[in-house]
């Protein structure tokens, strides 16, 4: 079994921040950076398609708490510890880490179960997996781009590797948002009316959202992850 969390409800704090503070990234990206933040992880890390040149690397630092960060990629642009060949194997032996990150990585990968299962091989019991990928999101080759699966084809992979306390977290605004970000950087003035669009979810959550709860309730929430851009997804190796 696996824990599908509810969506944040929108605010007017979150609101400046994702969509005037972070309005030279995509509102995925946002999304996910706003999620990995509430997380802190420890120990000797592995940050599986990331390298010194990845484009969150500033903000490793407000993740990671006495930590050691690794990474692995088969890009030597992006100045990883270790330097993949295409079968994604990893030079080290099993258990190894504390914690396996990767971020938007697994739309890229074709073999992705096999890619998972080398994961955990690395990973040591009782280690965490902590990554992200997109759903509702465009195309984007780096160098190709396979595959959007649902929470709930996640949820079914992490439980037949035998994963535990499962935890996906729809990255989501709301259904309108969504719709116009598969557009955005594209359109003329898209940042004007990404601004504009997003103001939909701040009055639905009003309208929809308890007061006194971060959250929607389970029934709204579920409906507006139907919308997700993406998930961050925690588990544990048991």
């Amino acid at each position: 079994m696996f824990k599908f969390n509810p969506p944040l409800k929108p605010t007017l704090k979150r609101y400046w921040k994702i969509f005037f503070m972070q309005n030279n990234i995509s509102i995925q990206r946002a999304l996910m950076y706003e999620a990995l933040d509430n997380i802190e992880i420890s120990g000797r890390i592995l940050d599986f398609g990331g390298g010194k040149n990845a484009n969150y690397s500033n903000l490793l630092n407000g993740w990671i708490k006495n930590g050691t960060y690794e990474s692995a990629n088969i890009s030597k642009n992006i100045n990883p510890t270790y330097l993949l060949d295409k079968s994604g194997n990893i030079p080290l032996p099993d258990q190894t880490f504390d914690v396996v990150l990767s971020l938007n990585t697994f739309e890229h990968i074709f073999e992705i179960d096999k890619n998972i299962r080398e994961l955990k091989r690395v990973l040591k019991k009782g280690g965490i997996f902590l990554f992200s990928t997109p759903f509702l999101y465009r195309v984007h080759a780096s160098p190709d781009d396979f595959i959007r699966p649902t929470y709930s084809w996640w949820g079914k992979v992490l439980n037949d590797l035998q994963m535990s306390d499962i935890e996906i977290i729809p990255l989501v605004w709301d259904p309108f948002t969504s719709a116009f970000s598969i557009c955005d950087g594209i359109l003329p003035f898209s940042s004007f009316f990404k601004r504009i669009i997003a103001i939909y979810g701040l009055i639905y959550s009003l309208l929809k959202g308890k007061k006194g709860n971060k959250y929607y309730p389970k029934s709204v929430g579920e409906k507006v992850s139907n919308f997700a851009l993406g998930y961050v997804i925690i588990a544990k190796k048991y």
